[in-house]
């Protein structure tokens, strides 16, 4: 398998790495500390990556959408991880939204739902976890029950990324009155149209990105939202959960790349007992085992980018990519430090903030660990949590 990346590949890096080298790079510290960005600034930053195909990267063109590959996806979110992950996740938030509409049958409301995202008039994201379900999507309790020709919504999803933000939400529900054998569905709900509260949630790290819990009590959301999807797809629920490990790996690998340049820069300037820190032994060996981290975890995330181009099922490998890169992350962030000494502690340079924001990838959209049992479910065939 080729994993050099092509003319046209190595053309969109180009211009997206000085884009945000010239335009996100110099503000993100400063931003970033100010917690969640608004609705406003985030749809400011958003509206400016609608040209560089980040908002529904993988919606066809014949849908209006970018028609991106995964490979140029995860090009591109790769940049952004690397000038600042926080945007990378509001950017991908709102980009899972849209796949998952795309790939929906089509009727009015969510037609409309798809033009206001594409066109970055509005904000999405997608709810799945729930204070006592994240990964084990069977416990699921939020409900929607049919009155009429709208639904009725009650729950509590937690951790949603965008949560505070978004205009249109999609909401994973247990369908109390399903008899096609598949009791879970995603409903659209649009925050103006059916009216639910949010609390923010503090974290450690990704700063700018608003993450949320919503409240839904007696939502009524009109019938028409209710996402319908092929036959012979996987529950609705499952859907989600392939398409945010793509951006969430390429963020993270974009974090590890970070914080190896600004350790490179740093070592070769900052002078002790006479030499540069780069011409330590022990600053040599923390760089070489950044480098080949995050090499390796290049070739595993573009492997599988490549396998999903090529109309593969992938989820060993898929699982591999993220497992190996938030973990990459954290360790070459934590080295970063390291070698910036006292001056990494600091929130004068960056490499702080990259270390906080790379903790966040090892827990977010299934934890390390989860990825790990995945893995050896697709070896053994057996699954270590039925």
């Amino acid at each position: 398998m080729d994993f050099n990346f092509s003319k046209q590949e190595k053309l969109l890096q180009g211009s997206v790495r000085e884009y945000f080298r010239n335009k996100i790079v110099p503000v993100a510290d400063e931003l970033d500390r100010k917690a969640p960005l608004t609705r406003r600034d985030a749809l400011g930053f958003i509206e400016n990556l609608v040209s560089f195909g980040y908002v529904g990267s993988l919606v066809p063109e014949a849908e209006n959408g970018p028609g991106l590959s995964h490979v140029e996806t995860g090009i591109i979110f790769l940049e952004l991880g690397k000038a600042w992950a926080a945007l990378g996740a509001i950017a991908a938030s709102t980009s899972h939204a849209l796949t998952m509409i795309s790939k929906s049958k089509r009727v009015p409301g969510i037609k409309y739902a798809m033009d206001r995202l594409m066109s970055s008039k509005s904000l999405g994201c997608v709810a799945v976890t729930e204070p006592f379900a994240g990964t084990d999507l069977s416990a699921i309790k939020t409900t929607a029950i049919p009155e009429g020709d709208t639904y009725i919504i009650n729950g509590t999803k937690t951790w949603v990324s965008n949560g505070s933000v978004a205009d249109m939400v999609l909401v994973t529900v247990k369908m109390e009155s399903a008899g096609n054998g598949n009791p879970y569905g995603i409903l659209l709900v649009e925050k103006e149209a059916s009216f639910f509260d949010t609390t923010e949630i503090p974290k450690m790290g990704l700063k700018g990105l608003s993450t949320a819990r919503l409240f839904f009590d007696d939502c009524r959301v009109p019938g028409e939202n209710l996402l319908q999807f092929d036959e012979n797809d996987s529950p609705a629920a499952e859907l989600i959960l392939p398409h945010t490990s793509c951006e969430k790996t390429a963020l993270a690998l974009g974090l590890t790349e970070a914080a190896l340049e600004a350790a490179v820069s740093y070592a070769r300037k900052r002078v002790q007992f006479g030499s540069p820190l780069a011409r330590f032994q022990m600053i040599q060996k923390m760089i070489a085992e950044m480098a080949i981290g995050l090499d390796a975890g290049k070739l595993l995330y573009f492997r599988s980018m490549k396998m999903l181009d090529e109309g593969l099922k992938c989820p060993k490998e898929l699982a591999m990519a993220d497992s190996f890169a938030s973990q990459t992350a954290v360790d070459a962030t934590s080295k970063a430090i390291q070698i910036y000494g006292g001056y990494g502690y600091s929130d004068e340079y960056p490499v702080e903030r990259f270390y906080r924001d790379a903790h966040c990838f090892s827990v977010m959209e299934g934890t390390k660990q989860i990825q790990q049992l995945k893995i050896s479910q697709q070896i053994t065939g057996i699954d270590a949590l039925v």
